[in-house]
Protein backbone atom coordinates (compact mmCIF):
# COMPACT_ATOMS: atom_id res chain seq x y z
CA UNK A 1 0.00 0.00 0.00
CA UNK A 2 1.62 3.32 -0.77
CA UNK A 3 1.85 6.44 1.28
CA UNK A 4 -0.97 8.23 -0.52
CA UNK A 5 -3.29 5.27 -0.30
CA UNK A 6 -2.33 4.59 3.53
CA UNK A 7 -2.73 8.53 4.44
CA UNK A 8 -6.24 8.43 2.55
CA UNK A 9 -7.41 5.09 4.54
CA UNK A 10 -6.26 6.80 8.05
CA UNK A 11 -8.03 9.99 6.84
CA UNK A 12 -10.93 7.95 6.01
CA UNK A 13 -11.07 5.98 9.26
CA UNK A 14 -10.48 9.05 11.19
CA UNK A 15 -13.55 10.69 9.69
CA UNK A 16 -15.94 7.96 9.96
CA UNK A 17 -14.86 7.66 14.08
CA UNK A 18 -15.86 11.29 14.33
CA UNK A 19 -19.17 11.15 13.15
CA UNK A 20 -19.94 7.71 15.29
CA UNK A 21 -19.02 9.97 18.09
CA UNK A 22 -21.30 12.35 16.81
CA UNK A 23 -23.92 9.35 17.25
CA UNK A 24 -24.41 8.67 13.95
CA UNK A 25 -25.23 4.76 13.41
CA UNK A 26 -23.81 4.64 9.94
CA UNK A 27 -21.30 6.14 7.72
CA UNK A 28 -19.87 5.45 4.17
CA UNK A 29 -17.88 7.45 1.69
CA UNK A 30 -18.18 7.50 -1.76
CA UNK A 31 -16.80 9.65 -4.60
CA UNK A 32 -18.07 12.48 -5.95
CA UNK A 33 -18.63 11.46 -9.17
CA UNK A 34 -22.06 11.99 -10.21
CA UNK A 35 -25.16 9.55 -10.54
CA UNK A 36 -25.79 9.24 -14.73
CA UNK A 37 -28.18 6.28 -14.06
CA UNK A 38 -29.81 7.68 -11.02
CA UNK A 39 -29.85 11.17 -12.40
CA UNK A 40 -32.06 9.60 -15.74
CA UNK A 41 -34.14 8.13 -13.21
CA UNK A 42 -35.37 10.71 -11.72
CA UNK A 43 -35.46 12.97 -14.91
CA UNK A 44 -38.12 9.99 -16.12
CA UNK A 45 -39.55 10.24 -12.20
CA UNK A 46 -40.31 14.03 -12.88
CA UNK A 47 -41.86 14.04 -16.45
CA UNK A 48 -44.20 11.58 -15.36
CA UNK A 49 -45.25 13.56 -13.02
CA UNK A 50 -45.42 11.33 -9.99
CA UNK A 51 -43.74 14.07 -7.87
CA UNK A 52 -47.25 15.45 -7.93
CA UNK A 53 -47.72 19.22 -6.61
CA UNK A 54 -43.96 18.69 -4.94
CA UNK A 55 -42.43 21.43 -7.36
CA UNK A 56 -39.41 22.37 -5.67
CA UNK A 57 -38.10 19.00 -6.91
CA UNK A 58 -38.34 20.05 -10.33
CA UNK A 59 -35.89 23.11 -10.02
CA UNK A 60 -32.35 22.15 -10.94
CA UNK A 61 -32.83 18.59 -10.80
CA UNK A 62 -29.57 17.36 -12.48
CA UNK A 63 -27.70 19.09 -9.50
CA UNK A 64 -29.03 16.71 -7.12
CA UNK A 65 -26.96 13.80 -8.82
CA UNK A 66 -23.65 16.07 -9.39
CA UNK A 67 -21.58 17.05 -6.26
CA UNK A 68 -19.11 19.09 -7.99
CA UNK A 69 -22.19 21.18 -9.00
CA UNK A 70 -23.17 22.29 -5.12
CA UNK A 71 -19.22 22.23 -3.56
CA UNK A 72 -16.41 23.06 -6.07
CA UNK A 73 -13.73 21.34 -5.76
CA UNK A 74 -15.58 18.13 -3.96
CA UNK A 75 -14.02 14.77 -4.22
CA UNK A 76 -15.98 12.59 -1.85
CA UNK A 77 -19.15 12.38 -0.25
CA UNK A 78 -19.67 11.36 3.34
CA UNK A 79 -22.97 9.52 3.84
CA UNK A 80 -24.16 9.55 7.22
CA UNK A 81 -27.50 7.25 8.97
CA UNK A 82 -29.23 7.94 12.67
CA UNK A 83 -31.57 5.79 13.52
CA UNK A 84 -35.53 7.06 14.96
CA UNK A 85 -37.74 5.41 17.06
CA UNK A 86 -39.57 1.81 15.58
CA UNK A 87 -42.99 2.20 14.88
CA UNK A 88 -45.45 0.78 17.19
CA UNK A 89 -47.93 -1.99 16.14
CA UNK A 90 -50.72 -1.60 18.63
CA UNK A 91 -53.84 -0.06 17.13
CA UNK A 92 -54.25 3.54 18.19
CA UNK A 93 -57.05 4.26 20.44
CA UNK A 94 -60.94 5.11 19.18
CA UNK A 95 -60.73 8.44 17.76
CA UNK A 96 -56.94 8.68 16.94
CA UNK A 97 -54.73 9.19 14.15
CA UNK A 98 -51.50 7.60 13.66
CA UNK A 99 -48.04 9.08 13.19
CA UNK A 100 -45.09 7.77 11.14
CA UNK A 101 -42.49 6.94 14.03
CA UNK A 102 -39.68 9.50 12.62
CA UNK A 103 -42.08 12.06 13.67
CA UNK A 104 -42.04 11.23 17.32
CA UNK A 105 -38.92 13.00 18.42
CA UNK A 106 -37.86 16.42 17.58
CA UNK A 107 -37.35 17.44 13.67
CA UNK A 108 -34.28 15.54 12.37
CA UNK A 109 -33.20 18.59 10.17
CA UNK A 110 -32.51 20.85 13.08
CA UNK A 111 -30.51 17.88 15.04
CA UNK A 112 -28.72 16.81 12.19
CA UNK A 113 -28.01 20.57 10.95
CA UNK A 114 -26.52 20.77 14.23
CA UNK A 115 -24.46 17.29 13.86
CA UNK A 116 -23.08 18.00 10.59
CA UNK A 117 -22.31 21.77 11.84
CA UNK A 118 -19.85 20.03 14.50
CA UNK A 119 -18.82 17.75 11.57
CA UNK A 120 -17.92 19.60 8.89
CA UNK A 121 -15.88 22.43 11.31
CA UNK A 122 -13.77 19.22 12.20
CA UNK A 123 -13.07 18.29 9.06
CA UNK A 124 -11.94 21.88 7.53
CA UNK A 125 -10.15 22.61 10.81
CA UNK A 126 -8.61 19.80 12.76
CA UNK A 127 -8.20 16.78 9.63
CA UNK A 128 -7.44 18.83 6.86
CA UNK A 129 -7.33 22.89 8.00
CA UNK A 130 -7.95 24.71 4.59
CA UNK A 131 -10.35 21.87 2.98
CA UNK A 132 -13.68 22.82 2.12
CA UNK A 133 -16.55 20.96 3.53
CA UNK A 134 -20.75 21.19 3.08
CA UNK A 135 -23.45 18.99 4.98
CA UNK A 136 -26.88 18.09 3.73
CA UNK A 137 -30.13 16.91 5.48
CA UNK A 138 -33.08 15.96 2.81
CA UNK A 139 -33.79 19.59 2.18
CA UNK A 140 -30.68 19.80 0.42
CA UNK A 141 -30.54 19.62 -3.27
CA UNK A 142 -29.01 15.64 -3.23
CA UNK A 143 -29.64 12.80 -4.14
CA UNK A 144 -29.02 11.18 -0.12
CA UNK A 145 -30.17 7.78 -1.28
CA UNK A 146 -28.53 6.92 -4.11
CA UNK A 147 -25.04 8.23 -2.86
CA UNK A 148 -25.39 6.19 0.15
CA UNK A 149 -26.13 3.06 -1.27
CA UNK A 150 -22.79 3.76 -3.63
CA UNK A 151 -21.32 4.52 -0.18
CA UNK A 152 -22.18 0.65 1.02
CA UNK A 153 -24.58 2.34 3.77
CA UNK A 154 -27.72 -0.40 1.86
CA UNK A 155 -29.44 -1.47 -0.63
CA UNK A 156 -32.38 0.66 -2.46
CA UNK A 157 -35.74 -1.42 -1.54
CA UNK A 158 -38.74 -2.08 -3.87
CA UNK A 159 -40.42 0.67 -1.73
CA UNK A 160 -37.64 3.20 -2.54
CA UNK A 161 -36.21 3.35 0.87
CA UNK A 162 -32.45 2.78 1.75
CA UNK A 163 -32.33 -0.64 3.69
CA UNK A 164 -29.31 -1.61 5.59
CA UNK A 165 -28.98 -5.71 5.47
CA UNK A 166 -27.92 -5.18 9.31
CA UNK A 167 -30.23 -2.32 10.59
CA UNK A 168 -33.32 -2.15 7.80
CA UNK A 169 -34.40 1.07 7.60
CA UNK A 170 -35.71 3.13 10.40
CA UNK A 171 -32.85 5.74 9.86
CA UNK A 172 -32.51 9.79 8.60
CA UNK A 173 -30.09 10.19 6.21
CA UNK A 174 -27.75 13.21 5.95
CA UNK A 175 -24.34 13.52 3.74
CA UNK A 176 -21.12 15.59 3.70
CA UNK A 177 -19.21 16.90 0.29
CA UNK A 178 -15.83 16.85 0.90
CA UNK A 179 -12.77 18.51 -1.17
CA UNK A 180 -10.52 15.85 -0.33
CA UNK A 181 -9.79 12.64 -1.30
CA UNK A 182 -11.11 9.15 0.68
CA UNK A 183 -10.84 5.24 0.42
CA UNK A 184 -14.37 4.51 -0.96
CA UNK A 185 -16.54 2.12 0.08
CA UNK A 186 -18.12 -1.03 -1.53
CA UNK A 187 -21.79 -0.52 -3.00
CA UNK A 188 -24.16 -2.18 -1.60
CA UNK A 189 -25.71 -5.15 -3.33
CA UNK A 190 -29.59 -5.47 -3.87
CA UNK A 191 -30.80 -7.48 -1.43
CA UNK A 192 -34.81 -7.60 -1.62
CA UNK A 193 -35.27 -10.39 -4.13
CA UNK A 194 -38.44 -11.89 -4.70
CA UNK A 195 -39.82 -10.45 -1.94
CA UNK A 196 -42.75 -8.07 -2.17
CA UNK A 197 -43.98 -7.34 1.28
CA UNK A 198 -43.91 -4.17 1.26
CA UNK A 199 -45.71 -3.64 -2.19
CA UNK A 200 -48.60 -5.55 -0.52
CA UNK A 201 -48.73 -3.79 1.96
CA UNK A 202 -48.97 -0.01 1.02
CA UNK A 203 -52.61 0.74 1.74
CA UNK A 204 -53.34 3.23 -1.16
CA UNK A 205 -51.17 1.11 -4.04
CA UNK A 206 -49.13 3.86 -4.38
CA UNK A 207 -45.65 1.67 -4.90
CA UNK A 208 -47.50 0.24 -8.28
CA UNK A 209 -44.30 -1.29 -9.29
CA UNK A 210 -41.04 -2.47 -7.46
CA UNK A 211 -38.39 0.55 -6.63
CA UNK A 212 -41.32 3.38 -8.25
CA UNK A 213 -43.37 5.34 -5.85
CA UNK A 214 -46.36 7.23 -7.25
CA UNK A 215 -46.39 10.41 -4.52
CA UNK A 216 -49.93 11.26 -5.38
CA UNK A 217 -51.29 8.18 -4.01
CA UNK A 218 -48.61 8.22 -1.22
CA UNK A 219 -49.84 8.83 2.22
CA UNK A 220 -47.06 10.68 3.53
CA UNK A 221 -47.33 13.33 0.97
CA UNK A 222 -51.25 13.49 1.10
CA UNK A 223 -50.52 13.59 4.80
CA UNK A 224 -47.73 16.22 4.68
CA UNK A 225 -46.88 17.95 1.30
CA UNK A 226 -50.67 18.40 -0.10
CA UNK A 227 -51.56 22.11 0.46
CA UNK A 228 -55.19 23.01 0.74
CA UNK A 229 -57.83 20.08 0.14
CA UNK A 230 -56.58 17.22 -1.13
CA UNK A 231 -56.88 16.44 -4.37
CA UNK A 232 -60.03 15.12 -6.10
CA UNK A 233 -59.89 11.73 -6.58
CA UNK A 234 -56.89 10.92 -3.91
CA UNK A 235 -57.34 7.25 -2.10
CA UNK A 236 -58.55 6.98 1.35
CA UNK A 237 -56.70 7.85 4.15
CA UNK A 238 -55.82 3.99 5.03
CA UNK A 239 -55.22 2.69 8.15
CA UNK A 240 -55.63 5.55 10.21
CA UNK A 241 -52.66 7.90 9.23
CA UNK A 242 -52.81 11.58 10.21
CA UNK A 243 -49.39 12.24 9.60
CA UNK A 244 -47.31 10.06 7.29
CA UNK A 245 -46.95 6.11 6.91
CA UNK A 246 -44.90 3.59 7.91
CA UNK A 247 -46.67 0.67 6.24
CA UNK A 248 -44.15 -0.60 3.41
CA UNK A 249 -41.44 -0.64 6.18
CA UNK A 250 -42.81 -2.57 8.85
CA UNK A 251 -43.49 -5.08 6.68
CA UNK A 252 -40.06 -5.50 5.75
CA UNK A 253 -38.31 -8.18 6.91
CA UNK A 254 -34.97 -6.40 7.52
CA UNK A 255 -37.28 -4.05 9.77
CA UNK A 256 -37.99 -7.75 12.06
CA UNK A 257 -33.98 -7.28 13.44
CA UNK A 258 -32.49 -5.86 16.22
CA UNK A 259 -32.25 -2.44 16.76
CA UNK A 260 -29.51 0.20 17.71
CA UNK A 261 -29.90 2.05 20.36
CA UNK A 262 -32.06 5.89 19.57
CA UNK A 263 -30.81 9.23 20.37
CA UNK A 264 -33.22 10.93 23.20
CA UNK A 265 -33.86 13.46 20.54
CA UNK A 266 -36.14 11.12 18.59
CA UNK A 267 -37.49 9.24 21.38
CA UNK A 268 -41.26 9.06 22.08
CA UNK A 269 -42.19 11.86 24.02
CA UNK A 270 -39.54 14.46 22.66
CA UNK A 271 -41.74 15.61 20.37
CA UNK A 272 -43.92 17.78 22.77
CA UNK A 273 -46.49 15.14 22.63
CA UNK A 274 -46.26 13.84 19.06
CA UNK A 275 -46.18 10.12 19.61
CA UNK A 276 -47.74 7.33 17.87
CA UNK A 277 -51.07 8.87 17.88
CA UNK A 278 -52.62 11.85 18.31
CA UNK A 279 -56.48 12.61 18.98
CA UNK A 280 -58.70 13.87 15.87
CA UNK A 281 -61.14 15.78 17.91
CA UNK A 282 -58.35 17.89 19.89
CA UNK A 283 -56.37 18.15 16.88
CA UNK A 284 -59.72 19.87 15.03
CA UNK A 285 -60.17 21.78 17.77
CA UNK A 286 -56.58 23.55 18.53
CA UNK A 287 -56.42 27.05 17.28
CA UNK A 288 -52.70 27.46 15.42
CA UNK A 289 -51.12 29.17 18.48
CA UNK A 290 -51.72 26.39 20.49
CA UNK A 291 -51.00 23.92 17.46
CA UNK A 292 -47.46 25.96 17.00
CA UNK A 293 -46.66 25.74 21.15
CA UNK A 294 -47.18 22.33 21.21
CA UNK A 295 -46.02 20.96 18.24
CA UNK A 296 -42.79 23.96 17.31
CA UNK A 297 -39.51 21.93 16.79
CA UNK A 298 -41.27 18.56 15.52
CA UNK A 299 -42.04 17.19 12.03
CA UNK A 300 -45.73 17.85 12.22
CA UNK A 301 -44.91 21.78 11.65
CA UNK A 302 -43.92 20.62 8.24
CA UNK A 303 -47.64 20.03 7.03
CA UNK A 304 -48.53 23.38 9.15
CA UNK A 305 -51.86 23.65 11.32
CA UNK A 306 -54.45 23.80 8.36
CA UNK A 307 -53.30 20.12 6.99
CA UNK A 308 -52.82 18.58 10.02
CA UNK A 309 -56.87 19.99 10.51
CA UNK A 310 -57.53 19.00 7.00
CA UNK A 311 -55.84 15.36 7.84
CA UNK A 312 -57.87 15.11 11.20
CA UNK A 313 -61.42 16.30 9.50
CA UNK A 314 -60.79 13.74 6.60
CA UNK A 315 -59.68 10.69 8.91
CA UNK A 316 -62.90 11.38 10.98
CA UNK A 317 -65.16 11.46 8.13
CA UNK A 318 -63.60 8.00 7.32
CA UNK A 319 -63.74 6.47 10.56
CA UNK A 320 -67.69 7.60 10.70
CA UNK A 321 -68.23 6.28 7.02
CA UNK A 322 -66.50 2.76 8.20
CA UNK A 323 -68.60 2.73 11.73
CA UNK A 324 -71.89 3.68 9.13
CA UNK A 325 -70.83 0.54 7.44
CA UNK A 326 -70.48 -1.95 9.76
CA UNK A 327 -73.69 -0.76 11.25
CA UNK A 328 -75.43 -1.46 7.36
CA UNK A 329 -74.35 -4.81 7.63
CA UNK A 330 -75.23 -5.40 11.10
CA UNK A 331 -78.86 -4.32 10.71
CA UNK A 332 -79.42 -6.12 7.22
CA UNK A 333 -78.43 -9.36 8.71
CA UNK A 334 -81.82 -11.80 9.00
CA UNK A 335 -83.03 -11.35 12.45
CA UNK A 336 -83.86 -15.00 12.30
CA UNK A 337 -80.13 -16.09 11.89
CA UNK A 338 -78.88 -17.83 15.21
CA UNK A 339 -75.18 -16.66 14.43
CA UNK A 340 -76.18 -13.11 13.84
Amino acid sequence: MTDERSQKRALSLRLKAEAYSLGFTLAGITSADPLLEDAERYGAWIREGRHGQMSYLERDFERRADPGRLLEGARSVLCLGIPHARPSREEPPPGHGRVAAYAWGRDYHNVLRKKLKKLVRIMSQELVPGSVARGFVDSGALLERAFSRRAGLGFIGKNTMLISRRWGSYFMLSAVLWTEALVEDTPAKPGCGSCRLCLDACPTGALDRPYQLDARRCLSYLTIEVRGERPEGSPKTGAGWVFGCDDCQTACPYNQQSWPAVPEAFQPGMGTGAGPSLSLEELGRMEEEEFRQRFEGTPLMRAKHAGMQRNARVLLEEQAEQGETAGDTRVSRDPTDQDA
